[in-house]
C-alpha cells in the first residue's frame, strides 16, 4: 500500500514558496501514504498543513511549507536559499506550562509508523509538476499560462528527530539513512530511508536546521538597515538564466510527498 501526500509550490515572480498540504488516498501498490502540498512564489524585479484524512498505521502527518522569500528577476542562472517562517515554530514548554525556549523550523516531514511490524519504510518526494502562472483569481486558470522552465528543488536531509511531544520516546530506532542534494525531477526520489527495527513511532524529517530567529540586522544595498532573513541552504530552488520571467506573476508548482510500507534496497 502507499500513502502519497502532495505538496503545491508556488513561484510569485519576487519569489515566495510556500507549501499547504492537501489530502489525498493512497493509489498504488506499496505506498501508505501520498500527500500534495502548494507553494508561492513571486519576480519582482507566502504554514503547516495537515491532512483531513489519513489515518492509517504508515502515514505522512504533517509537511511544512516553503517560503524563499523576495528575489530579483537575474539574466544568469541563480540559486535561492528558502527561508524561515515566523509561523513554523515548535514552542518547548516547562511542566508548569511556562516557555522555555521557541525554535522555528525549516522544511519538516513528520512521519507516524503504527503498524508494529518494525518492517521500515521509505520517504519519497517527486516535483510532480513545474511552475505554472496562476490568473487572479489564484486559481490555474489561465488558458496559456507562463511556465518556469528548467527549475528546480534541491534537498538535503540534515537530521531525523522525536517532536517536542514525543521526547520520551527512545531514539535508537532513528532512521539512518538521510539523503543530500536531492535535484528533484519528474521521478520519484527517496529522501529518507528506514531499514528494518528503525523509524517505529513518530518522527520529524528536518531539511534544514532549527534556528532561533527568522531574521538579524543587516543592510540594503542602499546602505539602510533592514532586517536580513534567515536563510536555510538545506532547501534552494534554482532558475536558468535563460527561463523567462514574468514580472509579479505568482506561478504554482507542485511536489508529491509518497510514504513506502518497506525500505530501500541498499546494495
Amino acid at each position: 500500500m502507499k500513502i502519497t501526500k502532495k505538496i503545491s509550490l508556488s513561484l510569485l515572480c519576487v519569489s515566495t514558496l510556500a507549501v499547504i498540504c492537501q489530502p489525498a488516498l493512497a493509489v498504488e501498490n506499496g505506498q501508505e501514504s501520498q500527500l500534495k502540498s502548494t507553494g508561492n512564489v513571486q519576480f519582482q524585479q507566502d504554514l503547516v498543513t495537515d491532512p483531513e484524512e489519513n489515518n492509517g498505521p504508515l502515514r505522512i502527518e504533517s509537511v511544512t511549507m516553503i517560503d524563499f522569500g523576495i528575489v530579483g528577476i537575474k539574466g544568469d542562472t541563480a540559486t535561492y536559499n528558502a527561508i524561515y517562517s515566523e509561523n513554523i515554530k515548535e514552542e518547548l514548554l516547562n511542566d508548569a506550562g511556562s516557555l522555555l525556549e521557541t525554535n522555528f523550523l525549516p522544511l519538516t516531514v513528520q512521519t507516524a509508523d503504527d503498524r508494529g511490524t518494525n518492517q521500515g519504510w521509505q520517504l519519497q518526494v517527486t516535483h510532480s509538476r513545474q511552475f505554472t502562472e496562476l490568473g487572479p483569481d489564484g486559481r490555474m486558470s489561465k488558458a496559456d499560462p507562463a511556465i518556469l522552465k528548467g527549475a528546480e528543488i534541491n534537498l538535503s536531509v540534515t537530521s531525523v528527530e522525536r517532536p517536542a511531544d514525543k521526547q520520551g520516546e527512545t531514539t535508537e530506532t532513528r532512521p539512518s539513512g538521510l539523503k543530500q542534494k536531492v535535484n528533484l525531477n519528474d521521478q520519484v526520489k527517496t529522501v529518507v530511508n528506514a531499514q528494518v527495527n528503525e523509524g517505529m513511532g513518530t518522527w520529524q524529517s528536518l531539511f534544514g536546521e532549527k534556528v532561533s530567529a527568522v531574521s538579524s540586522p543587516g543592510k540594503d544595498p542602499e546602505g539602510n538597515d533592514v532586517m536580513i532573513p534567515v536563510e536555510n541552504e538545506a532547501v534552494q530552488l534554482t532558475i536558468p538564466g535563460d527561463t523567462v520571467k514574468v514580472k509579479d506573476v505568482m506561478y504554482q508548482g507542485e511536489l508529491t510527498w509518497i510514504l513506502i510500507n518497506s525500505p530501500e534496497t541498499v546494495s
